[in-house]
């Protein structure tokens, strides 16, 4: 219909129509509290941690301090709820001073049993408004006079609550680059996908998007039971060869809400201590409808 066509109040009635859709639409979306946050991909190793006895890539000792920065002008309590693989979740409550910034080493409490060499994700739960960041290091144990290599890494945590948006993940740069050179360089990478859900498993997706030159997109599947996390190694996925120049994009879908973690750790074959890498949040894209038409000129 064309709107010349259209009487002013009519024209006028659909224009509110429309917005109060928009509005509708928008306040269905979760509010952002910062009292509730949430990562995927954690890890704690003891010292004397050698190649032969690494994990996912990590093949030194390791360490992760999780900061806690209080926004209110009260004392905050926060409780961290710690995911895992296979065992049951575990909890933990720090306080954080009014207007300050608290670093939880989760080894370092008095009597702390933390697992040590388990992969984990954490959700953070507090009565104030927070932000949270994890920052990880790692180096390798040499004697002396021999330099260790070093590995650091951080990430902001993704803001809760979860809903639709969270059902459908994305990152641009997946690159899991292996060469056959006993010298050369490989890139490992990982993606770690957390399900909080106390009692519903998370059935997941994956679509692996190439360049044509790479052939069609290729479809992994898997579960993530209630309150566990898995761990996706890229490298051993059956998928294209990839060259430095080369990358592909994931998307992670998911029935139920969850968070999604890109992890990359390059390494030398002949060496493989910790040479760098990071860690990644990834995008959530689950209210994004890509294929929505252009607008068309006025």
């Amino acid at each position: 219909m064309h709107l010349r066509k259209i009487p002013h109040r009519l024209f006028t009635a659909l224009v509110f129509v429309a917005s109060l859709t928009s509005v509708a639409s928008f306040a269905a979306e979760p509010k952002r509290t910062f009292r509730e946050w949430y990562y995927p991909y954690g890890i704690v190793m003891p010292k004397g941690t050698t190649p032969e006895t690494g994990v996912a890539g990590v093949n030194s000792e390791h360490v992760e301090h999780l900061v806690l920065a209080n926004l209110s002008n009260d004392e905050a309590t926060a409780r961290i709820t710690y995911f895992f693989e296979e065992d049951a979740p575990i909890e933990r409550t720090h306080k954080v001073p009014p207007h300050g910034a608290t670093i939880y080493r989760h080894a370092s409490l008095k009597d702390d049993a933390f697992p040590r060499g388990k992969l984990f994700g954490a959700r953070v739960t507090s009565d104030r408004p927070i932000v949270v960041q994890s920052t990880q290091g790692g180096s390798e144990t040499v004697a002396k006079p021999a330099l260790p290599s070093n590995f650091e890494s951080s990430v902001i945590a993704y803001p809760g609550p979860l809903g639709k948006k969270e059902t459908r993940w994305m990152y641009a740069d997946a690159h899991p680059f292996l060469t056959k050179s006993p010298t050369g360089w490989h890139d490992w990478e990982w993606i770690t996908i957390l399900n909080p859900h106390p009692d519903k498993p998370a059935n997941i997706r994956i679509t692996f998007h190439f360049v044509a030159r790479l052939g069609p997109a290729k479809t992994h599947t898997l579960t993530v039971p209630p309150e566990r996390i898995r761990h996706l190694a890229l490298h051993e996925l059956p998928l294209p060869v990839m060259k430095f120049a080369d990358a592909c994009y994931p998307i992670i879908e998911s029935d139920v809400p969850i968070v999604v973690e890109q992890t990359r750790r390059p390494v030398v074959a002949s060496s493989p201590g910790p040479r760098g890498g990071w860690n990644l949040i990834a995008l959530p894209i689950g209210d994004v409808d890509f294929d929505l038409p252009a607008p068309k000129p006025e």
